[in-house]
C-alpha cells in the first residue's frame, strides 16, 4: 500500500498598496495569501516599525485568504512572515525576499473621543470634559 504524505505548509504573497483616493497616499497594504497545506493555518508575522517589533498572527480557514493592513499611525512599515501551521505541520519556519512587505503609510488625520471609563452627568449647554485621540499623519489641528 503507497501513502502520500501530505504537502508541507506553504505560503505565496502578492500585495498592492491601498491608497486614500482624496489624498492619493499610501494608507495601507492589500495582501493575498496563497496557501499550500492542509487548511485550516495559522500564519505568524512580525511588524517592525521605528518604536519596535510586535508579532500578529492570522487563522486562515481555507487556500486563499486576503489580509488588510492598515495601521492607524503615520511611518514605515515592515511586514516578516515568520511560520505558518497546518492541521498536519506545525511552527514550520518561512524564509525569503519575497515573504517580507515593506510600506510608507501615510493614514489620513482623523480624531475621536475617547469615552470615560463611567457615566457623565450634566445638564442641558453644561459643559463637559472628554479626551481626543488623534491619529494618522500630523499636523493636527483641532478646534470646537
Amino acid at each position: 500500500m503507497l501513502t502520500a504524505q501530505p504537502a508541507r505548509a506553504w505560503i505565496i504573497i502578492s500585495s498592492q498598496n491601498i491608497d486614500n483616493k482624496c489624498a492619493g497616499k499610501s494608507i495601507g497594504l492589500l495582501v493575498d495569501l496563497d496557501l499550500i497545506g492542509t487548511p485550516p493555518f495559522v500564519l505568524r508575522y512580525d511588524i517592525v516599525t521605528k518604536s519596535g517589533t510586535h508579532s500578529e498572527s492570522v487563522r486562515v480557514l481555507g487556500l486563499r485568504h486576503q489580509l488588510e493592513l492598515k495601521p492607524r499611525e503615520a511611518g514605515h512599515f515592515k511586514y516578516q512572515f515568520i511560520s505558518i501551521d497546518d492541521s498536519v505541520y506545525k511552527n514550520h519556519l518561512l524564509s525569503g525576499k519575497d515573504l517580507v512587505l515593506e510600506q510608507d503609510v501615510k493614514p489620513p488625520a482623523s480624531a475621536s473621543l475617547r469615552r470615560p471609563s463611567g457615566t457623565i452627568d450634566a445638564c442641558i449647554e453644561e459643559p463637559v470634559e472628554m479626551n481626543v485621540e488623534l491619529s494618522g499623519e500630523k499636523t493636527f489641528r483641532f478646534g470646537v
